[in-house]
């Protein structure tokens, strides 16, 4: 998803790239290399240039195994590396992640303690560790831009907030909650500019990336409901507390049945918590977002929907 925005981009630009993925890009199939980034020979064979911009994560939360996020998340950087060092890459550009912080306080900003919750935050934490490490052995010549993105949003993806969109269009939308918790979202064509303006950054940077104003649940729901010229009226509400105490009844059940719940405890944390991070940092530099929330929020229901 970021990915071919990314390329897209790129190629606008007039930037060379080269895709190294699992299959080959609709966008740019004559761009594409096959490899694993499981596989170290694999990355020797594919890997070329002199900056390597790495996407590649395992990123849903119903995955229960620990090692499959690991195998990727991890080691798959670990082999980047490995092919960096072979090959003399000395830049790489990492998308990390906000679920580093976990449930953090309201606008963890990149000096917060990072704490997270799942196992996909735990692979991307020690994904920056080994970063880290690889660029203090020699620091002199390198450069490592580490970007956590927040929930980030827009044309092709498959996410929550698409998710949110869809139910939203069909009319079949339940709140859960009160809907007051405040949420931080990004979208993805900022993202992307931002991720290009990082390749001319030296040494090392952490950033988060967010788009702001950050909205609450209930403000976020209004724009939605606004662009499919909806009106917006209160929804059929569950308080949150009858929504966990039945999850937590269920999802023991449905997991030793196998059976997929349409939402999991910690979808239903996620939803209902604030999730708030500060970008101030991103402030700082002299980039500035080509589009607001509410643009990106039209722009994707209108590819998407219309």
């Amino acid at each position: 998803f970021i990915g071919t925005h990314l390329c897209k981009s790129l190629d606008f630009l007039n930037i060379n790239f080269e895709i190294i993925d699992l299959k080959k890009s609709d966008d740019f199939p004559h761009k594409t290399i096959i490899a694993d980034i499981r596989n170290l020979n694999s990355l020797r064979q594919s890997i070329n240039g002199d900056v390597i911009i790495h996407l590649a994560a395992i990123h849903t939360d119903d995955i229960r195994e620990k090692e499959i996020y690991f195998e990727t998340n991890v080691e798959g950087t670990r082999n980047i590396l490995k092919v960096c060092d072979e090959k003399k890459i000395q830049s790489v550009v990492f998308t990390s992640s906000v679920a580093v912080y976990g449930f953090a306080h309201s606008n963890a900003d990149e000096t917060s303690q990072t704490n997270p919750f799942n196992y996909y935050g735990e692979s991307k934490l020690e994904a920056e560790k080994l970063l880290r490490d690889w660029y203090e052995k020699n620091n002199l010549s390198k450069n490592l831009t580490i970007i956590r993105p927040t929930v980030i949003f827009g044309e092709n993806n498959r996410g929550n907030l698409f998710k949110l969109m869809q139910s939203i269009y069909l009319k079949k939308f339940i709140m859960i909650g009160s809907g007051n918790n405040i949420k931080s979202i990004g979208y993805v064509k900022n993202l992307v500019d931002f991720i290009i303006y990082s390749l001319n950054m030296k040494k090392f940077s952490l950033f988060n990336y967010i788009d702001k104003p950050d909205l609450t649940v209930l403000e976020l729901i209004k724009i939605i409901t606004l662009n499919f010229n909806y009106k917006f009226r209160p929804f059929f509400t569950i308080p949150y507390f009858i929504a966990y105490a039945v999850l937590i009844f269920l999802e023991p059940f449905a997991n030793l049945v196998k059976l997929k719940l349409p939402i999991s405890l910690i979808r239903l944390r996620k939803f209902c918590s604030t999730t708030q991070f500060s970008s101030e940092k991103v402030l700082q530099t002299s980039f500035k977002p080509k589009y607001t929330i509410k643009k990106g929020i039209e722009k994707t229901v209108k590819y998407e929907f219309h």
